[in-house]
């Protein structure tokens, strides 16, 4: 019979035809090929059209296959299945409902096995429980075409993020929850190691919850949203334990001048249709510790005058931070790190959007001054792939000035003090002892009036 981009061929036998016409469930084999696949069944079926037994399809054109079904438009990311094969023992009830189990799926060059159930609506609604070895997603974002093929979208490049339209229809493609788990996941820009993973769809709201997932290195707990209802937006509350910083920064920043394993909670929202739309609009908070680890290009010792430095780097015992998203620029005031003998208060703007930072850096050397301690504030200024790097003497000219004002205010107030004692005849220290000194002589000053007045001496 004739479909949309073909023809489909039916081969259909029920050996017993009488059983079936009366109702009873009777054997049935079939071998259905359609535009772009094939489907083969082994089992019973009764006149309702219900059916148990064993399934197999395959395609390699599955973009082709649908539209055959009435599925036009569909388009099927690479790595969920463009060229597929799917074999389990499948139950279809006269309601709707396929029950898949003891299911293999290879879709594309993927692996899963588990079981699922399939309402057949529109969209269809699954329910599934999967597992996999090492799932290659890196190019989920490849823009199909008719043949399965496709070509990669437009990256960001280093000056500044992707102004390429995001395609988030794949969150329309159904409804329902999915829960994964497997060894590796590489998704674009970033790789998971082992992950337990649950994806929730509702009407085109996607909801990852991590129980929990392994990134960078490390633990993270939490969820990620991506609702395409009424225009894009993302967004997420995450807790993370033993992430490799480095990895973190380089990945979601291209920032790799830190290192150490750390942790910390963080929540954003963004909200456009494009990676850079998102990226300036952001809006968020957190807050981040790390112990030991260390700072590429910027070598504390040298800039203090202490020694030789170790060559380009900074090996520092613990850092801590908090920070706020607004409008793509996150803030913070209360950076903390500690060194053997310097401690490091920090302060700035990171711009997310632009891709730039303006950061005061105020390393403290403990032991120097007379154990008062002296700093040397730096800079940090420009794109935060290369920033410029410098201390400023603007700031420790300031506090020059500010320790010599304070020496002159309090020469000056000495030799007033003095001054207003020899007028006063009396020794004053403060402002206390030139009020009593004052009050002491108003009164005796009014004594010697008042004795003149009535004629004593």
């Amino acid at each position: 019979m004739a479909v949309p981009g073909g023809k489909v061929k039916v081969d259909l036998k029920i050996p017993d035809l009488p059983a079936y016409a009366s109702g009873i469930a009777t054997p049935l084999q079939l071998a259905l090929t359609a535009p772009g696949g094939e489907v083969g069944f082994d089992g019973v079926v009764n006149l309702a059209g219900e059916m148990d037994g064993s399934v197999e399809i395959k395609t390699d054109n599955t973009h082709r296959m649908l539209a055959a079904f009435g599925q036009d438009g569909v388009a099927v990311p690479l790595g969920l299945g463009r060229v597929a094969d799917l074999s389990g023992q499948m139950t279809y009830t006269s309601e709707g409902l396929i029950s898949l189990r003891n299911m293999v799926a290879q879709l594309d060059h993927n692996r899963f096995s588990g079981e699922a159930d399939i309402v057949i609506s529109d969209p269809p609604k699954v329910t599934a429980r999967l597992t996999a070895g090492d799932i290659d997603l890196s190019e989920y974002n490849e823009v199909s075409v008719a043949t399965g093929g496709g070509a990669s979208a437009e990256s960001s490049s280093d000056s500044g993020w992707s102004t390429t339209p995001i395609d988030a229809s794949a969150l329309a493609l159904a409804n329902g929850e999915i829960r994964l788990t497997a060894s590796s996941i590489a998704l674009p820009d970033i790789k998971l190691g082992p992950s337990d993973l649950t994806l929730s769809l509702d009407r085109s709201r996607a909801v990852l919850r991590m129980n929990p997932a392994t990134l960078f290195s490390g633990q993270v707990n939490g969820q990620v949203v991506a609702n395409n209802r009424n225009g894009l937006s993302v967004g997420g509350k995450l807790s993370a334990q033993d992430v490799d910083i480095r990895q973190a920064l380089s990945t979601l920043a291209g920032i790799e001048r830190l290192s150490g394993a750390g942790a910390g909670e963080f929540e954003f929202l963004g909200v456009g249709q494009t990676e850079d739309q998102i990226m300036r609009s952001l809006s968020g908070k957190g807050h981040l510790k790390v112990g030991q680890g260390v700072i590429s290009g910027f070598d504390l010792d040298r800039l203090m005058g202490r020694g030789k430095g170790t060559g380009g780097t900074t090996v520092f015992n613990s850092l801590s931070a908090s920070f706020k998203i607004d409008q793509g620029v996150l803030i913070n005031k209360d950076l903390l790190m500690s060194l053997d003998n310097f401690r490091a208060d920090g302060a700035g703007r990171v711009n997310l959007g632009a891709r730039s930072l303006d950061y005061l850096f105020t390393p403290t050397a403990l032991r120097a001054n007379s154990g008062e301690g002296l700093s040397v504030p730096v800079r940090i200024v420009g794109p935060w792939s290369n920033p410029s790097i410098k201390p400023d003497l603007s700031k420790v000219i300031e506090a020059a000035a500010e320790g010599q004002l304070k020496g002159i205010e309090d020469d000056t107030k000495q030799k007033v003090l003095e001054k207003v004692g020899d007028e006063l005849g009396t020794t004053v220290t403060d402002t206390e002892s030139v009020e009593d000194a004052l009050k002491n002589k108003l009164e005796e000053e009014a004594k010697k009036g008042l004795l003149k007045l009535l004629g004593g001496d």
